[in-house]
């Protein structure tokens, strides 16, 4: 039986209505360890949320594993938009400030150590479209709050650094920045950022124990100079079912589908207007997850292709689920 999954909403958010479908999907495609070519959607009429949630996704395919020993426990990921074939990943609490790039077969590409910024508890990462020229924006969340003790929490905002020629050579960046947010109505535990490709505004969904995952809108920065920190603006909740304990989250390249996955699914939400946020109002589709021992990560790839999922284990395989 198909779990019943629906929203409760904000008075700002209008209620949608439909009912879980499920999906299937799968492709060994490879691709370069490393290219200078900028990556394009892929064309096509038929929105990305409408092809995940059509009923046609073929199985998971494991097209790599995870090589690099420092890799011991990935909790987020997330897609080049200007490297093709890049993933940027990060380990979990308890590492160093530093991300890593890997390749779609999981191989590594580099480690970048982020100079000036702490790591108290990583959990996702996404990207931010440059404007006018510049470069994006890697956006680091460092939120998670286990206990619920945190009164800020920290975004890391990296400008996306290029891949190395030698991959085994750490690689300092030192032009990072951190601004601390908090949530507008107290602390919570959170793995899931969210960035909307087309207006660049970000998504927090919180991982309840006890009470339906929430969902913020990141308002915007602290004024210069500022002492009070940015503020996490609640607009919403979900209903997942039981035990839907959301682990990361990514919106595709076209911006028509947020995917959030939790330890055993992944749920798409499908976009209808400018607001990313009201897709939350929806019914979700219930689309393909691999069986992964603890699923941790998610990302669309940058051409809208297919999406990728990686466990929170060393050596984790790397799993990839086309998008017809």
């Amino acid at each position: 039986m198909r779990p019943a999954v629906g929203i409760v909403v904000l008075p700002m958010i209008i209620a949608g209505s439909g009912g879980l479908t499920a999906c299937s999907g799968g492709s060994d495609d490879t691709a370069p360890r490393r290219t200078d070519a900028t990556a394009e959607p892929t064309t096509t009429t038929i929105s990305s949320a409408q092809r995940i949630c059509s009923g046609e996704l073929d199985a998971p395919v494991q097209v790599g594993t995870l090589d690099d020993p420092a890799l011991v426990e990935v909790s987020g990921v997330v897609a080049s938009r200007s490297q093709p074939g890049v993933l940027w990943v990060h380990n979990d609490s308890g590492d160093s400030a530093r991300i890593f790039a890997i390749d779609r077969q999981g191989r590594r590409l580099g480690e970048f150590t982020i100079s000036g910024v702490a790591a108290e508890d990583w959990e996702d990462i996404a990207i931010v479209a440059g404007n006018d020229g510049a470069r994006d924006t890697i956006v680091v969340a460092d939120f998670g709050d286990f206990n619920g003790a945190r009164p800020t929490v920290d975004l890391v905002f990296v400008p996306e650094p290029t891949i190395p020629v030698d991959p085994a050579a750490p690689v300092a960046v030192d032009d990072a920045s951190t601004v601390a947010y908090r949530y507008d109505d107290g602390p919570h535990e959170a793995e899931t950022l969210l960035a909307d490709p087309r207006s660049g505004v970000m998504y927090v969904v919180t991982k309840e124990f006890v009470d339906a995952p929430q969902v913020f809108r990141v308002g915007a920065a602290p004024a210069a100079g500022s002492t009070d920190p940015g503020v996490f603006e609640r607009i919403g909740e979900l209903d997942l079912g039981p035990a839907r304990l959301v682990t990361g989250g990514d919106v595709s390249p076209d911006g028509s589908a947020i995917a959030l996955r939790t330890y055993t699914d992944v749920f798409v939400f499908s976009r209808d207007g400018d607001d990313l946020g009201a897709a939350f109002a929806g019914e979700p589709c219930a689309a393909v997850a691999p069986r992964e021992r603890q699923g941790e990560a998610i990302a669309f790839l940058a051409d809208g292709s297919g999406y990728i999922t990686i466990g929170e284990d060393p050596g984790a395989p790397v799993w990839e689920v086309a998008i017809p």
